[in-house]
């Protein structure tokens, strides 16, 4: 049991890393970036809103790679962090450095709730990666049916 949740952390590491720059773009952000986009991305609301409101941290801020919380929380479903983002002016359509942007990962992973939240606030559901994908490319390829659908109804297009 504990070896099985160190190799799906791991993994998990692993894939963010990937899909958000690698290392690098971890260690050349501030420490109170990296705490509130790690917030973000654990679903922290009280952390994140802290860092908001208290700590003066921009809504936006980036890692080197581009990362942003708004992308961090989507990557993980978290709606209530999501919705606050927005609230707080995060830009729906930032993108890291292949083009990736909020909607794409939220898609990726078949949080609905979250692609809804995103596609009212005017994300691009044609935005592309660099290899072309868009959000719908995503949702289709992981087998999102319902998400997929809403990225049609939407305009979205493959």
């Amino acid at each position: 049991m504990i070896i099985r949740r160190y190799f799906r952390l791991l993994f998990a590491v692993i894939t963010i890393l990937a899909i958000f720059g690698g290392v690098d773009a971890i260690l050349c952000a501030d420490p109170l970036s990296i705490a509130f986009i790690q917030a973000a991305g654990k679903g922290d609301l009280h952390t994140v809103e802290s860092s908001l409101l208290t700590k003066g941290i921009d809504v936006n801020v980036t890692l080197s790679s581009g990362q942003t919380a708004l992308m961090a929380a989507s990557l993980n479903g978290h709606k209530e962090v999501v919705e606050l983002l927005l609230v707080k002016g995060a830009d729906v359509n930032a993108k890291i450095n292949n083009g990736l942007t909020a909607l794409m990962v939220a898609s990726q992973n078949g949080h609905k709730e979250v692609v809804e939240l995103l596609l009212a606030k005017g994300a691009d559901v044609n935005a592309k990666v660099s290899n072309g994908s868009t959000a719908m490319t995503a949702a289709s390829k992981n087998g999102h049916q319902e998400v997929t659908e809403l990225l049609r109804q939407h305009g979205g297009h493959e």
